[in-house]
Protein backbone atom coordinates (compact mmCIF):
# COMPACT_ATOMS: atom_id res chain seq x y z
CA UNK A 1 0.00 0.00 0.00
CA UNK A 2 3.03 2.05 0.41
CA UNK A 3 4.49 4.68 -2.22
CA UNK A 4 7.83 3.86 -3.39
CA UNK A 5 10.02 0.94 -2.54
CA UNK A 6 8.55 -0.89 -5.00
CA UNK A 7 10.86 -3.75 -4.87
CA UNK A 8 11.25 -4.25 -1.24
CA UNK A 9 7.67 -3.97 -1.13
CA UNK A 10 6.96 -6.49 -3.64
CA UNK A 11 4.83 -5.14 -5.82
CA UNK A 12 3.36 -6.49 -8.96
CA UNK A 13 5.08 -4.28 -11.74
CA UNK A 14 2.65 -2.70 -14.23
CA UNK A 15 4.02 -4.48 -17.25
CA UNK A 16 3.12 -7.64 -15.54
CA UNK A 17 -0.46 -7.07 -14.42
CA UNK A 18 -1.49 -7.84 -18.27
CA UNK A 19 -4.19 -4.78 -18.35
CA UNK A 20 -5.99 -6.29 -15.02
CA UNK A 21 -6.70 -3.23 -12.59
CA UNK A 22 -4.99 -3.22 -9.42
CA UNK A 23 -5.93 -1.22 -5.87
CA UNK A 24 -4.79 -0.08 -3.02
CA UNK A 25 -1.19 -0.27 -4.40
CA UNK A 26 1.17 2.73 -3.30
CA UNK A 27 -1.31 5.11 -2.23
CA UNK A 28 -0.14 5.68 1.19
CA UNK A 29 2.11 8.01 2.57
CA UNK A 30 5.53 6.09 4.33
CA UNK A 31 5.34 8.68 7.02
CA UNK A 32 1.33 6.98 7.52
CA UNK A 33 0.27 4.24 10.28
CA UNK A 34 -1.86 2.35 7.91
CA UNK A 35 -3.62 -0.13 10.35
CA UNK A 36 -5.81 -3.26 9.95
CA UNK A 37 -8.85 -0.73 10.16
CA UNK A 38 -7.56 1.44 7.34
CA UNK A 39 -7.33 -1.66 5.55
CA UNK A 40 -10.49 -3.03 5.72
CA UNK A 41 -12.30 0.68 5.30
CA UNK A 42 -10.46 1.15 2.08
CA UNK A 43 -10.47 -2.49 1.12
CA UNK A 44 -14.73 -2.24 1.63
CA UNK A 45 -15.18 0.97 -0.04
CA UNK A 46 -13.31 -0.92 -3.41
CA UNK A 47 -15.10 -4.08 -3.11
CA UNK A 48 -18.56 -2.38 -3.08
CA UNK A 49 -17.20 -0.21 -6.56
CA UNK A 50 -16.56 -3.31 -8.33
CA UNK A 51 -19.82 -5.24 -7.10
CA UNK A 52 -21.53 -2.21 -8.35
CA UNK A 53 -19.73 -3.08 -12.06
CA UNK A 54 -20.57 -6.15 -11.93
CA UNK A 55 -17.45 -7.49 -11.62
CA UNK A 56 -15.96 -9.77 -8.78
CA UNK A 57 -12.98 -8.65 -6.90
CA UNK A 58 -10.57 -10.75 -6.09
CA UNK A 59 -8.32 -10.47 -2.86
CA UNK A 60 -4.56 -11.53 -3.31
CA UNK A 61 -2.10 -11.43 -0.72
CA UNK A 62 -0.45 -13.21 2.25
CA UNK A 63 -1.26 -10.98 5.09
CA UNK A 64 -4.16 -13.17 6.44
CA UNK A 65 -4.86 -11.20 9.47
CA UNK A 66 -5.79 -7.94 6.73
CA UNK A 67 -8.30 -10.45 4.45
CA UNK A 68 -10.03 -11.80 7.53
CA UNK A 69 -10.85 -8.16 8.90
CA UNK A 70 -11.95 -7.32 5.68
CA UNK A 71 -13.81 -10.36 4.65
CA UNK A 72 -15.66 -11.11 8.26
CA UNK A 73 -18.04 -9.40 10.13
CA UNK A 74 -15.76 -7.95 13.29
CA UNK A 75 -15.88 -9.15 16.61
CA UNK A 76 -17.83 -7.47 19.10
CA UNK A 77 -14.41 -5.27 20.39
CA UNK A 78 -14.29 -3.23 17.53
CA UNK A 79 -12.08 -0.08 16.62
CA UNK A 80 -15.13 2.46 17.12
CA UNK A 81 -14.34 1.23 20.91
CA UNK A 82 -11.30 3.15 20.63
CA UNK A 83 -8.98 -0.30 20.33
CA UNK A 84 -6.48 0.46 18.35
CA UNK A 85 -3.04 -1.57 17.81
CA UNK A 86 -1.41 -3.06 20.25
CA UNK A 87 -1.09 -3.11 23.95
CA UNK A 88 0.89 0.10 25.40
CA UNK A 89 3.03 0.72 28.00
CA UNK A 90 2.22 3.99 28.12
CA UNK A 91 -0.20 5.78 29.99
CA UNK A 92 -1.32 5.10 33.56
CA UNK A 93 -0.02 1.60 33.66
CA UNK A 94 3.47 2.95 32.73
CA UNK A 95 5.68 2.18 35.07
CA UNK A 96 3.69 -0.79 37.34
CA UNK A 97 5.58 -4.28 37.83
CA UNK A 98 3.80 -7.38 36.35
CA UNK A 99 2.52 -8.39 39.78
CA UNK A 100 0.40 -4.83 40.08
CA UNK A 101 -1.02 -5.10 36.85
CA UNK A 102 -2.26 -8.81 37.02
CA UNK A 103 -3.59 -7.52 40.49
CA UNK A 104 -5.34 -4.82 39.18
CA UNK A 105 -6.49 -6.88 36.46
CA UNK A 106 -7.93 -9.31 39.25
CA UNK A 107 -10.23 -6.62 40.40
CA UNK A 108 -11.90 -5.47 37.32
CA UNK A 109 -11.98 -8.88 35.24
CA UNK A 110 -10.94 -12.09 37.86
CA UNK A 111 -11.69 -14.44 34.71
CA UNK A 112 -8.86 -12.39 32.33
CA UNK A 113 -6.53 -12.95 35.12
CA UNK A 114 -7.00 -16.24 35.71
CA UNK A 115 -6.82 -16.88 31.69
CA UNK A 116 -3.26 -14.61 31.62
CA UNK A 117 -0.17 -15.40 33.59
CA UNK A 118 1.12 -13.06 35.47
CA UNK A 119 4.16 -12.44 33.41
CA UNK A 120 1.92 -12.12 30.30
CA UNK A 121 2.17 -8.28 30.68
CA UNK A 122 1.14 -7.53 27.31
CA UNK A 123 -1.78 -9.84 27.20
CA UNK A 124 -2.84 -7.86 30.74
CA UNK A 125 -2.27 -4.25 29.93
CA UNK A 126 -4.86 -5.30 26.67
CA UNK A 127 -7.14 -6.80 28.78
CA UNK A 128 -7.10 -3.18 31.21
CA UNK A 129 -7.40 -1.51 27.79
CA UNK A 130 -10.88 -3.47 26.98
CA UNK A 131 -11.82 -2.29 30.48
CA UNK A 132 -10.72 1.13 30.30
CA UNK A 133 -12.20 1.81 26.75
CA UNK A 134 -15.63 0.22 27.20
CA UNK A 135 -16.16 -0.04 30.63
CA UNK A 136 -17.10 -3.58 30.87
CA UNK A 137 -14.67 -6.90 31.34
CA UNK A 138 -12.44 -8.04 28.40
CA UNK A 139 -14.34 -11.54 29.14
CA UNK A 140 -17.71 -10.14 28.48
CA UNK A 141 -16.87 -9.22 25.21
CA UNK A 142 -15.21 -12.55 24.62
CA UNK A 143 -18.70 -14.21 25.98
CA UNK A 144 -20.44 -12.35 23.44
CA UNK A 145 -18.15 -12.79 20.81
CA UNK A 146 -18.02 -16.42 21.15
CA UNK A 147 -21.91 -16.45 20.89
CA UNK A 148 -22.36 -14.62 18.39
CA UNK A 149 -20.34 -17.06 16.28
CA UNK A 150 -22.59 -20.04 17.18
CA UNK A 151 -25.89 -17.85 16.45
CA UNK A 152 -25.07 -14.93 13.96
CA UNK A 153 -23.95 -14.89 10.18
CA UNK A 154 -19.56 -14.76 10.08
CA UNK A 155 -19.15 -13.58 6.83
CA UNK A 156 -19.50 -10.29 4.85
CA UNK A 157 -20.05 -11.33 1.33
CA UNK A 158 -19.78 -15.14 -0.03
CA UNK A 159 -16.09 -16.24 -0.14
CA UNK A 160 -14.38 -18.74 -2.35
CA UNK A 161 -10.74 -19.30 -0.60
CA UNK A 162 -7.75 -20.82 -2.64
CA UNK A 163 -4.39 -21.84 -0.52
CA UNK A 164 -1.45 -21.52 -2.84
CA UNK A 165 -0.04 -24.95 -0.51
CA UNK A 166 3.87 -25.85 -1.12
CA UNK A 167 5.32 -28.16 0.91
CA UNK A 168 7.98 -26.79 3.28
CA UNK A 169 10.75 -28.56 2.51
CA UNK A 170 10.23 -27.74 -0.87
CA UNK A 171 9.73 -23.68 -0.56
CA UNK A 172 12.82 -23.34 1.74
CA UNK A 173 15.06 -24.65 -1.15
CA UNK A 174 12.93 -21.82 -3.24
CA UNK A 175 13.48 -19.36 -0.71
CA UNK A 176 17.10 -19.96 -0.52
CA UNK A 177 17.63 -19.75 -3.97
CA UNK A 178 15.53 -16.47 -4.46
CA UNK A 179 18.61 -15.58 -2.25
CA UNK A 180 20.92 -17.01 -3.83
CA UNK A 181 19.99 -15.78 -7.33
CA UNK A 182 20.01 -11.84 -5.70
CA UNK A 183 23.84 -12.47 -4.61
CA UNK A 184 24.98 -13.63 -7.85
CA UNK A 185 22.73 -11.11 -10.30
CA UNK A 186 22.71 -7.67 -7.90
CA UNK A 187 19.27 -7.92 -8.34
CA UNK A 188 15.68 -6.84 -7.24
CA UNK A 189 13.57 -9.16 -5.66
CA UNK A 190 11.17 -10.81 -7.62
CA UNK A 191 7.73 -10.51 -7.29
CA UNK A 192 6.15 -13.30 -4.58
CA UNK A 193 2.94 -15.13 -5.22
CA UNK A 194 1.08 -15.94 -1.77
CA UNK A 195 3.93 -18.20 -0.25
CA UNK A 196 4.64 -20.43 -2.90
CA UNK A 197 8.71 -18.56 -3.12
CA UNK A 198 8.31 -18.22 -6.83
CA UNK A 199 7.90 -15.42 -9.20
CA UNK A 200 4.58 -14.96 -10.61
CA UNK A 201 5.91 -13.95 -14.01
CA UNK A 202 9.50 -14.33 -13.65
CA UNK A 203 11.11 -11.08 -14.28
CA UNK A 204 13.41 -9.26 -12.44
CA UNK A 205 13.68 -5.87 -11.36
CA UNK A 206 17.13 -5.03 -12.84
CA UNK A 207 19.10 -2.74 -10.06
CA UNK A 208 15.83 -1.47 -8.19
CA UNK A 209 16.97 -3.36 -4.91
CA UNK A 210 19.11 -1.04 -3.62
CA UNK A 211 18.24 1.94 -5.41
CA UNK A 212 15.32 1.23 -3.02
CA UNK A 213 17.39 0.78 -0.04
CA UNK A 214 19.57 3.82 0.06
CA UNK A 215 16.58 6.31 -0.84
CA UNK A 216 15.09 4.03 2.33
CA UNK A 217 18.11 4.83 4.56
CA UNK A 218 18.25 8.69 3.30
CA UNK A 219 14.17 9.15 4.46
CA UNK A 220 15.48 7.44 7.46
CA UNK A 221 18.44 9.94 8.31
CA UNK A 222 15.74 12.15 8.65
CA UNK A 223 14.75 13.41 12.12
CA UNK A 224 11.37 14.22 11.44
CA UNK A 225 10.09 10.98 9.67
CA UNK A 226 8.63 7.67 11.50
CA UNK A 227 9.02 4.94 9.52
CA UNK A 228 6.06 2.33 9.05
CA UNK A 229 8.48 -0.32 10.06
CA UNK A 230 6.29 -3.16 9.73
CA UNK A 231 6.19 -2.86 5.89
CA UNK A 232 10.00 -3.99 5.54
CA UNK A 233 11.65 -6.97 6.95
CA UNK A 234 14.33 -7.49 9.30
CA UNK A 235 17.06 -8.53 6.77
CA UNK A 236 16.33 -5.90 4.68
CA UNK A 237 16.72 -3.33 7.23
CA UNK A 238 19.68 -4.68 8.16
CA UNK A 239 20.77 -4.48 4.09
CA UNK A 240 20.59 -0.77 4.49
CA UNK A 241 24.06 -0.38 5.57
CA UNK A 242 25.24 -1.24 1.86
CA UNK A 243 25.93 1.58 0.00
CA UNK A 244 29.62 1.96 -1.74
CA UNK A 245 31.26 -0.61 -3.79
CA UNK A 246 34.51 -0.15 -2.96
CA UNK A 247 33.44 -0.73 0.86
CA UNK A 248 35.96 -4.09 1.57
CA UNK A 249 32.94 -5.32 4.19
CA UNK A 250 30.14 -5.09 0.95
CA UNK A 251 30.14 -8.54 -0.15
CA UNK A 252 29.68 -10.23 3.35
CA UNK A 253 27.49 -7.18 4.37
CA UNK A 254 25.49 -8.53 1.52
CA UNK A 255 25.83 -11.98 2.19
CA UNK A 256 24.47 -11.77 5.44
CA UNK A 257 21.73 -9.66 5.07
CA UNK A 258 20.31 -11.72 2.04
CA UNK A 259 20.97 -14.54 4.28
CA UNK A 260 18.60 -12.50 7.40
CA UNK A 261 15.88 -11.93 4.42
CA UNK A 262 15.81 -15.76 3.27
CA UNK A 263 15.29 -16.76 6.99
CA UNK A 264 12.60 -13.84 7.66
CA UNK A 265 10.82 -15.11 4.11
CA UNK A 266 10.84 -18.56 5.96
CA UNK A 267 9.36 -17.87 9.62
CA UNK A 268 7.11 -15.88 7.87
CA UNK A 269 5.89 -18.64 5.32
CA UNK A 270 5.58 -20.56 9.00
CA UNK A 271 3.45 -17.82 10.12
CA UNK A 272 0.93 -17.96 7.37
CA UNK A 273 0.47 -21.43 7.89
CA UNK A 274 -0.16 -21.05 11.00
CA UNK A 275 -3.04 -19.02 10.60
CA UNK A 276 -4.24 -20.64 8.15
CA UNK A 277 -4.56 -23.80 9.92
CA UNK A 278 -5.69 -22.31 12.92
CA UNK A 279 -7.85 -19.28 12.50
CA UNK A 280 -8.71 -18.29 9.03
CA UNK A 281 -9.72 -22.31 7.68
CA UNK A 282 -11.80 -23.25 10.91
CA UNK A 283 -13.55 -20.06 10.74
CA UNK A 284 -14.55 -20.69 7.10
CA UNK A 285 -15.88 -24.18 8.44
CA UNK A 286 -17.82 -22.64 10.66
CA UNK A 287 -19.63 -20.54 7.43
CA UNK A 288 -21.14 -24.07 6.59
CA UNK A 289 -24.00 -24.03 8.63
CA UNK A 290 -24.81 -19.91 7.71
CA UNK A 291 -26.33 -19.12 5.01
CA UNK A 292 -23.46 -17.04 3.57
CA UNK A 293 -20.65 -19.24 2.75
CA UNK A 294 -16.99 -19.81 2.78
CA UNK A 295 -15.59 -22.17 0.33
CA UNK A 296 -11.79 -23.12 0.87
CA UNK A 297 -9.82 -25.11 -1.32
CA UNK A 298 -6.10 -26.31 -1.02
CA UNK A 299 -4.24 -26.20 -4.20
CA UNK A 300 -0.76 -27.87 -4.67
CA UNK A 301 2.20 -25.67 -5.64
CA UNK A 302 4.55 -28.04 -4.29
CA UNK A 303 5.66 -29.23 -8.31
CA UNK A 304 5.53 -26.24 -10.35
CA UNK A 305 5.78 -28.71 -13.62
CA UNK A 306 2.30 -29.44 -12.72
CA UNK A 307 1.29 -25.64 -12.09
CA UNK A 308 -1.74 -26.04 -14.85
CA UNK A 309 -3.21 -29.09 -13.86
CA UNK A 310 -2.97 -29.02 -9.98
CA UNK A 311 -3.27 -25.10 -9.64
CA UNK A 312 -4.97 -23.21 -12.47
CA UNK A 313 -7.04 -25.41 -14.44
CA UNK A 314 -8.33 -26.47 -11.03
CA UNK A 315 -8.48 -22.84 -9.73
CA UNK A 316 -10.38 -21.65 -12.75
CA UNK A 317 -13.05 -24.10 -12.78
CA UNK A 318 -13.92 -23.73 -9.58
CA UNK A 319 -14.11 -19.86 -9.62
CA UNK A 320 -16.77 -20.38 -12.77
CA UNK A 321 -18.60 -22.52 -10.89
CA UNK A 322 -18.72 -20.60 -7.48
CA UNK A 323 -19.59 -17.11 -10.16
CA UNK A 324 -22.26 -18.81 -11.29
CA UNK A 325 -23.73 -20.37 -8.21
CA UNK A 326 -23.72 -23.92 -9.27
CA UNK A 327 -22.15 -26.43 -7.13
CA UNK A 328 -18.93 -26.95 -5.52
CA UNK A 329 -16.27 -29.95 -5.63
CA UNK A 330 -15.65 -31.39 -2.14
CA UNK A 331 -12.34 -29.21 -0.99
CA UNK A 332 -10.82 -32.58 0.28
CA UNK A 333 -11.56 -34.72 -3.34
CA UNK A 334 -9.05 -31.83 -5.31
CA UNK A 335 -5.54 -34.15 -3.48
CA UNK A 336 -4.47 -36.29 -1.60
CA UNK A 337 -2.58 -33.59 0.34
CA UNK A 338 -5.50 -31.45 -0.15
CA UNK A 339 -7.57 -34.06 2.01
CA UNK A 340 -4.91 -34.67 4.35
CA UNK A 341 -4.07 -31.31 5.30
CA UNK A 342 -7.89 -29.79 5.55
CA UNK A 343 -8.81 -33.24 7.69
CA UNK A 344 -6.02 -31.79 10.28
CA UNK A 345 -8.49 -28.50 10.72
CA UNK A 346 -9.56 -28.33 14.36
CA UNK A 347 -12.85 -26.37 15.06
CA UNK A 348 -11.85 -23.01 16.10
CA UNK A 349 -11.51 -23.23 20.12
CA UNK A 350 -13.25 -20.86 22.79
CA UNK A 351 -11.21 -17.68 22.64
CA UNK A 352 -12.22 -17.95 27.10
CA UNK A 353 -10.31 -20.89 28.06
CA UNK A 354 -9.81 -20.37 31.61
CA UNK A 355 -8.44 -24.24 32.05
CA UNK A 356 -5.33 -24.44 34.03
CA UNK A 357 -2.25 -26.64 32.80
CA UNK A 358 0.61 -28.88 34.83
CA UNK A 359 3.62 -29.30 32.81
CA UNK A 360 4.94 -32.43 34.83
CA UNK A 361 8.59 -32.88 32.98
CA UNK A 362 9.22 -28.83 33.17
CA UNK A 363 7.95 -28.53 37.16
CA UNK A 364 10.61 -29.70 39.63
CA UNK A 365 10.23 -30.61 43.32
CA UNK A 366 13.01 -29.45 46.04
CA UNK A 367 15.02 -31.99 45.42
CA UNK A 368 14.72 -31.72 42.01
CA UNK A 369 15.79 -28.36 41.82
CA UNK A 370 19.26 -26.66 41.99
CA UNK A 371 18.48 -23.91 44.42
CA UNK A 372 16.11 -26.53 46.45
CA UNK A 373 13.27 -24.53 45.99
CA UNK A 374 9.91 -26.39 44.78
CA UNK A 375 8.98 -25.11 40.98
CA UNK A 376 5.58 -25.63 39.33
CA UNK A 377 5.33 -25.04 35.68
CA UNK A 378 1.42 -23.75 35.57
CA UNK A 379 -0.35 -23.03 32.03
CA UNK A 380 -3.35 -20.91 31.57
CA UNK A 381 -5.05 -21.92 28.44
CA UNK A 382 -4.95 -24.94 25.98
CA UNK A 383 -3.05 -22.51 23.74
CA UNK A 384 -0.81 -21.31 25.97
CA UNK A 385 0.07 -25.13 26.99
CA UNK A 386 0.36 -25.94 23.43
CA UNK A 387 2.53 -23.49 22.56
CA UNK A 388 4.88 -24.67 25.91
CA UNK A 389 5.21 -28.59 24.66
CA UNK A 390 6.69 -27.17 21.40
CA UNK A 391 9.15 -24.82 23.38
CA UNK A 392 12.82 -25.68 23.40
CA UNK A 393 13.23 -25.86 27.12
CA UNK A 394 10.54 -28.30 27.24
CA UNK A 395 11.95 -30.59 24.70
CA UNK A 396 15.21 -30.53 26.67
CA UNK A 397 13.55 -31.40 29.59
CA UNK A 398 11.74 -34.40 27.88
CA UNK A 399 15.37 -35.31 26.70
CA UNK A 400 16.76 -35.00 29.90
CA UNK A 401 14.25 -37.26 31.46
CA UNK A 402 14.51 -39.61 29.04
CA UNK A 403 17.95 -40.00 30.00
Amino acid sequence: VYRGYDVITNKIPEDEREGVPHHLLGFVDETQEYTVQNYERDAIKKIEEIHNRGRWPILVGGTHYYLQSTLFIKNLIADDNGLKGPASDEGKYKGMTNEELHRRLEEVDPAMAQRWHPNNRRKILRSLEVFDSTGRPHSDWIRETDDARRSKELLKYPLCLFWLYSDFEVLDRRLAERARQMARASLGVMYNYAGTGDSCIGSWLRNGLFDDLRRFRRRQMQDSLTLAVPVYTKGICQAIGIDADEDPTANRMLEQGLEDMAASNRQYSRRQVSWLRNKLLPICNLTQGKDVKAHAYLLDATDLTKWDSQCRDQAVDIAKRFIRNEALPNPASLSDIARRVLDEIKPPRSTLDLNKYRCDVCSKSAGEAKDGKAREVILHGEEEYSKHLKSRQHRKNVQYKKM
